[in-house]
């Protein structure tokens, strides 16, 4: 079971281990940018997790950066656990899918990692949900890792005190929705937990935290356009308007939507335990406040 941390202790420590150059490159995206975002409802215990995943943008300068940062990391007592299956390699011919990503340990610390994640690549995921490319260091070769979406973490993201920022929850949410279009069969390492299951259901823990911060989720919609007439001018309208299929489906099937109250009741709801009805009820709502009026406003949108 993933480790109780509080996100304002670990923001501060991967901030002071960071290149003082690199801080303003970096966006924490997941679980720990919730718990500092809704660090008035999520106060008492911290948050359950493991990773954190830290986005470097923007994409023309990640390989430099992320360079700077994995030697910087490594060199002040950061370990990254190689394995069998992806060990460390300094063979420039080994190719991008056999090797590590960086994942790097504090030093003394075994509780949670930080991941580096690649800005995507518009040219890399035209035809893919996810980009790969290598990332030569003094340590050896690592993968750096980009998803789709995930783009949009990088419109309005929240500056915290420690000089790195942390993604908004709606381009979070938004990004999870979009990648997950319907149940996948993919699962998580090697538990049965789907990767959609996990991914649709924090858009409900999302939306229940939104709901005890009094936040309006109906503002939703109209940042969304924003972001994607930003990040995806030339499918704003045929996104938006299946935003919301996967999520449908995880309402209606009964396996998969109990799979992601459990996941979300194992992680960023540890310490509010919502029943099956509480979350059905927050996703009833989100259906109705903010993806049936998101696709009204696409509908309105001209076809080009």
């Amino acid at each position: 079971m993933p480790e109780n941390l509080l996100p304002e202790n670990i923001l501060q420590r991967v901030s002071n281990a960071l290149p003082a150059t690199a801080r303003k490159n970096i966006i924490v995206i997941g679980s720990l940018a919730a718990g500092h975002y809704f660090s008035n409802v999520l106060s008492h215990g911290g948050v359950r997790t493991k990773d954190v995943d830290c986005m470097i943008w923007p994409h023309a300068h990640v390989k430099v950066l992320a360079k700077n940062v994995t030697e910087e990391l490594i060199d002040h007592g950061w370990k990254c656990n190689f394995t069998n299956e992806y060990p460390q390699s300094y063979d420039e011919e080994t190719k991008t899918e056999n090797l590590p990503i960086v994942r790097l340990y504090p030093e003394g610390n075994t509780e949670w990692f930080l991941e580096l994640l690649n800005s995507p690549n518009t040219d890399a995921t035209q035809n893919s949900m996810r980009s790969t490319e290598k990332l030569n260091t003094k340590h050896g070769y690592f993968a750096l890792c980009g998803f789709k979406y995930l783009g949009l973490a990088e419109v309005s993201p929240i500056q915290t005190e420690y000089e790195i920022s942390i993604a908004s929850p709606q381009m979070m949410a938004l990004a999870n929705l979009l990648h997950h279009p319907k149940i996948g069969e993919e699962t998580i390492g090697t538990t049965n937990e789907k990767r959609s299951n996990k991914d649709l259901g924090r858009v409900l823990a999302l939306a229940h935290l939104m709901t005890l911060s009094k936040k309006d989720l109906r503002e939703w919609p109209g940042l969304w356009l924003e972001a994607l007439e930003i990040k995806f001018p030339n499918e704003v309208r045929e996104l938006a308007l299946r935003a919301g299929n996967g999520l449908n489906d995880l309402l209606n099937q009964e396996d998969d939507f109990e799979q992601a109250v459990k996941i979300c009741n194992d992680g960023l709801l540890a310490h509010h335990k919502v029943t099956p009805e509480q979350l059905r009820s927050t996703g009833g709502r989100f259906m109705g406040d903010v993806i049936d009026r998101l696709k009204k406003l696409a509908r309105t949108l001209t076809v080009a």
